[in-house]
């Protein structure tokens, strides 16, 4: 017949499978949503954007 410590550490163990089931759940829901963040709004690299033109020795004014 189980002790009623046993029991205790039992429901402790589930609780605690549960617990950890759900933090790895919620870790992927936001890994999932930085990509699809990543995919909808890229960084921009920050610094100053210099045009080149194609044409050679063309100087513009």
């Amino acid at each position: 017949m189980p002790v009623a410590s046993d029991i205790i550490d039992h429901q402790a163990e589930l609780a605690r499978r549960r617990r950890n089931r759900w933090l790895l759940i919620l870790a992927f829901e936001v890994l999932v949503f930085g990509a699809a963040q990543s995919v909808l709004r890229p960084i921009q690299p920050a610094g100053v954007v210099v045009e080149q033109t194609v044409t050679p020795n063309h100087v513009v004014t």
